[in-house]
């Protein structure tokens, strides 16, 4: 589990460059103001949102949880399992 937090932390500072570098791109192909360039980027700054506001605290939690032989871990990764999901539901709609 640390690992995935880890993981999950260069991917959330990686990804920061779709919404950053996108809106270039589509200038120079000239497509800002198409409507699947927009519903694509609202989506994407959604899920960074969800990932940095919620999945990566809860993760940290969860790690710390199970490094104290906590039974919070449990209620803590299934909380996670239910935001990680609207994170992928995000994610994979915003690159469709």
């Amino acid at each position: 589990m640390a690992l995935l937090h880890r993981v999950s932390r260069v991917y959330a500072v990686l990804a920061t460059a779709v919404p950053v570098f996108g809106p270039g791109t589509a200038v120079a192909m000239g497509v800002l103001g198409d409507g699947w360039l927009i519903a694509s980027l609202v989506l994407t700054a959604a899920a960074g949102a969800l990932l940095g506001a919620r999945i990566l605290p809860d993760r940290a939690e969860v790690v710390a949880a199970l490094g104290g032989g906590n039974d919070r871990a449990v209620a803590l990764a299934r909380d996670l399992s239910m935001t990680s999901g609207m994170f992928a539901l995000l994610w994979r709609s915003s690159s469709s």
